[in-house]
């Protein structure tokens, strides 16, 4: 599938989940190479780190441990993208397609276009929580979205949740919503 179809796909799937009005946004590095475990795909059987990382300290890790031991029901997914929907989050990545090995730099124009897109739609406003996932999204991004004008970055680097970084990201992620949600 070329660029431009699946740029397509993907986005068709995150826009089913867009709020009227985001209270915090997620921004994420890229969907994964494989393109079968994209955060919102509702049927994701596994290997889908940022989705579980995320719904364990949005919903509890009582129900996402129910969820994965049921085998990731496609109805129960369903279920869980639209509580994030009705909570106001929302995720974007960096880069609208997988990106593979380029540098996260290179999508930036397009990024913040599309983030100016949901800006003149009335989605957010400069105001906006905005927390980073993923340390290299954090470097790219912080300063640059400071100085266009979003006043709420959240300024704590954090981790993808996987290859062990589960527990940091939990951590890390916890304290980034309380410090969103206090300015």
């Amino acid at each position: 599938m070329k660029n431009e179809a699946i740029k397509k796909q993907i986005e068709q799937a995150r826009r089913k989940y867009l709020p009227e009005k985001v209270t915090m946004l997620l921004v994420g590095e890229a969907p994964p190479d494989a393109l079968n475990r994209f955060f919102y795909y509702e049927n994701v059987k596994d290997k889908d780190f940022l989705f579980i990382g995320v719904m364990k300290i949005l919903e509890s890790e009582s129900v996402i441990s129910h969820y994965i031991n049921m085998g990731r029901p496609t109805n129960e997914k369903r279920r869980l993208l639209e509580s994030f929907k009705s909570k106001g989050y929302y995720l974007m990545d960096l880069s609208s397609v997988p990106a593979g090995i380029e540098m996260p730099e290179s999508h930036m124009d397009e990024f913040l276009s599309e983030l100016k897109q949901l800006e003149t739609d009335g989605h957010i406003d400069k105001e906006t929580p905005i927390i980073l996932i993923k340390a290299n999204v954090y470097d790219c991004l912080y300063w640059r979205l400071i100085g266009e004008g979003y006043k709420n970055v959240v300024n704590e680097r954090i981790p993808f949740p996987s290859s062990g970084q589960q527990k940091k990201f939990a951590e890390k992620f916890r304290y980034a919503i309380k410090i969103a949600n206090e300015k």
